[in-house]
């Protein structure tokens, strides 16, 4: 079994363990929607799938959901690069949205676009469509991120937002195309928004909204999280104001309460070289003394192959610690 028939294999079981928890994988034959999957992927170039061990897959994900075999992308695969570069924020909400919910999620996502942060939402009616327009609007294309397929707009109604978004920027998602979305697929997805986007914007919804899924993934890999504040005797204001007043929300009435391009905290610790491996820190130390191409590092590592130092060098590049330049050419930043 090839690597991508392989990890279809595990996305689809896991979407069907979604659909009924109890179910047991099956291990005999391949699954024929995986072999759909593979043919839909290979015919439209819009399609990209990035594997676990891919330096592009998340790393909120290989901490925090080891379940998720690869993720899917369709559209611009810049944009999710860029995505992981960050700054990122999570907008969301009710999909019966009011007015000023809407407008609100519109203003703060198009001031984010604008300021070159990327929003990330569910697409969904209300909170996440304002959201997403408002993202178009500002120059920063945002990501949605669907439950279902990620080549498929939910709801139908946005197939032309999601045209737009895709177009300019992408949607993803776990569950590999041809596959349907099923209910505990959106609770899911929602807490993943959390894990993956830098903070998290709960705009308006009640208390039960699945908006705090996203404030739990959030919380799980320790991201800021906001809300906006609501009239009192709103029903859909009761989710943020009810956070704001835990203390599990900061409050954001403006872009200016988000950090957008804040200077770092003094106090804040530096990212620390105890997140590399002993081969990543190899790769920097022969950057250091001016060994720069992928060609020569190699040839200064006994026990390595092309890929594990590419892997090193896409680490390296993604934690900040190297540059690379237009002529291949790798040169440190710290």
């Amino acid at each position: 079994m090839n690597t991508l028939t392989d990890h279809l294999t595990k996305a689809v079981a896991h979407a069907d363990a979604l659909a009924k928890p109890s179910t047991a994988p099956t291990t005999q034959a391949i699954d024929p929607r995986v072999l759909t999957a593979e043919e839909i992927i290979a015919e439209d170039p819009r399609h990209h799938v990035v594997l676990r061990d891919d330096v592009h897959f998340p790393q909120p994900f290989r901490d925090h959901a080891p379940e998720i075999a690869m993720l899917f992308v369709y559209g611009n695969l810049d944009a999710y690069k860029n995505l992981l570069k960050g700054p990122s924020y999570a907008i969301v909400g009710a999909r019966r949205a009011s007015a000023y919910g809407r407008e609100v999620a519109y203003s703060l996502s198009n001031e984010l676009a604008a300021a070159g942060a990327r929003t990330i939402s569910g697409m969904a009616l209300g909170i996440d469509g304002a959201s997403a327009r408002g993202s178009l609007q500002g120059g920063t294309p945002p990501v949605a991120f669907l439950a279902g397929p990620a080549s498929e707009p939910y709801p139908r109604s946005h197939r032309l937002l999601h045209e737009q978004i895709t177009r300019a920027g992408c949607a993803i998602s776990i569950t590999p195309p041809g596959i349907l979305a099923q209910r505990e697929s959106f609770r899911y997805r929602s807490k993943l928004i959390g894990l993956l986007a830098d903070s998290t914007v709960f705009v308006e919804g009640s208390e039960n909204s699945g908006a705090i899924h996203t404030i739990a993934g959030a919380e799980t890999a320790h991201h800021e999280v906001f809300a906006v504040p609501g009239p009192v005797t709103g029903p859909m204001s009761t989710g943020p104001n009810a956070c704001i007043a835990t203390g599990r929300a900061h409050v954001a009435r403006s872009i200016e309460d988000l950090n957008v391009g804040a200077p770092p905290d003094s106090t804040a610790p530096s990212p620390s070289f105890n997140v590399l491996t002993p081969r990543d820190r190899q790769v920097y130390d022969l950057i250091t003394q001016g060994i720069r191409t992928p060609r020569e590092i190699l040839e200064h590592t006994d026990d390595a192959d092309g890929r594990a130092i590419a892997t090193s060098l896409g680490t390296l590049e993604l934690q900040g610690f190297v540059n690379r330049h237009d002529n291949g050419n790798y040169s440190t930043l710290r």
